[in-house]
């Protein structure tokens, strides 16, 4: 048999659910925030991961010449065209493209960075040591090329947890790709 609430006490069970409902609702919209913009950070980091390996193999089978220290420059700066290229298939630009190299050339001069003008107020990449460039005691390749590309976080994700107090304005994603040098 089933059983009738009566009006009076139903009327005070409304205003705890009210209660519950106003309490609960901005956790449930700041998780469901939360769960899009990574999963848009997610989506969107595969153009970037793609753009820094298809630079990092472009810079791999170049010849040693391109990586002297005049014509350093320019190489990079060319890289940088060809990673915008790559990223405006999915509506983005870099901010910033850095190249890491130890190609026999500037192994005098041990890791030689450079980078090509930044295009937007976003702090350096953080690039990593480079790894010694033979693979193994028989391996005659030397030289490592580590090529990272910085995005502005913001060309990425919708900033949905901007009104939670977690904006991704000035803040990048990046993307590092290390090839063993295969040109002459």
């Amino acid at each position: 048999m089933r059983q009738t609430i009566p009006p009076r006490r139903w009327r005070k069970r409304a205003g705890g659910i009210t209660l519950e409902l106003i309490v609960c609702l901005p956790v449930f919209l700041a998780l469901l925030a939360a769960v899009i913009e990574f999963g848009a950070i997610l989506a969107n980091l595969k153009p970037v991961s793609v753009a820094s390996r298809s630079g990092a193999r472009m810079l791999a089978r170049l010849p040693a010449a391109s990586f002297d220290a005049g014509s350093i420059q320019a190489t990079v700066n060319q890289l940088k065209v060809d990673v915008d290229r790559e990223l405006a298939h999915a509506g983005f630009t870099s901010c910033s493209v850095v190249v890491r190299h130890n190609i026999p050339p500037a192994s005098g001069a041990g890791t030689v960075t450079t980078a090509a003008p930044a295009t937007c107020a976003c702090t350096s990449p953080l690039v990593p040591a480079l790894p010694d460039g033979t693979l193994n005691a028989t391996d005659t390749r030397s030289g490592t090329i580590r090529v990272t590309v910085a995005v502005p976080m913001s060309q990425l994700t919708p900033n949905l947890l901007s009104a939670f107090g977690f904006s991704t304005t000035n803040r990048t994603v990046e993307e590092t790709t290390t090839c063993v040098y295969e040109g002459q």
